[in-house]
């Protein structure tokens, strides 16, 4: 009943996660949090009092000149934990490779298809595809279709959407 209970918990987290990265994919990185002006990088701290004088986790984001992520490196007690490599096609983000460094590290590799009012994502860790998913959008680029995909355990999250005349 726990595993039925997270299996569930996931998938919705997935397709809600899906549907915000739709709304939001319009906009540049730097509109999306809310930066303005000619930004080249940012760092994020995470701090608790301790003996350690590293932050425990912390976050440096590269932007390109339109204002577009390229790279993200996380570091964790001050050593780096993963990387992040974003990789635009037409101002549209084409595909991101996250490697998870140390012993137990590996690689995600996510690649994005758009089609006239469709985007369909593909994820890869270690050449396996382990999720996918697909959001349809309507003339007014409201979501009208979800289904995103998890083939590590067989599951899938599907939903439609309708508007009424407010467009609500």
């Amino acid at each position: 009943m726990k595993k039925l209970l997270l299996y569930i918990f996931l998938a919705t987290s997935i397709c809600n996660a899906q549907q915000m990265k739709m709304k939001n994919y319009n906009k540049t990185d730097l509109e999306k949090l809310n930066l303005t002006g000619k930004v080249k990088s940012i760092k994020e701290y995470t701090q608790v009092k301790s003996n350690n004088k590293s932050p425990i986790l912390n976050t440096e984001k590269e932007f390109n000149s339109s204002g577009f992520l390229l790279k993200e490196t996380v570091y964790s007690y001050g050593k780096i934990y993963s990387i992040t490599k974003f990789n635009y096609l037409n101002s549209k983000l084409d595909s991101e490779t996250e490697k998870i460094l140390g012993p137990s590290g590996y690689t995600t590799v996510k690649k994005y298809f758009y089609k006239e009012s469709e985007l369909e994502t593909k994820t890869f860790e270690d050449d396996e595809l382990v999720e996918s998913s697909i959001t349809k959008t309507d003339k007014n680029n409201n979501i009208i279709y979800t289904k995103n995909n998890n083939h590590l355990f067989g599951t899938y999250c599907e939903k439609n959407y309708e508007y009424n005349q407010k467009k609500n």
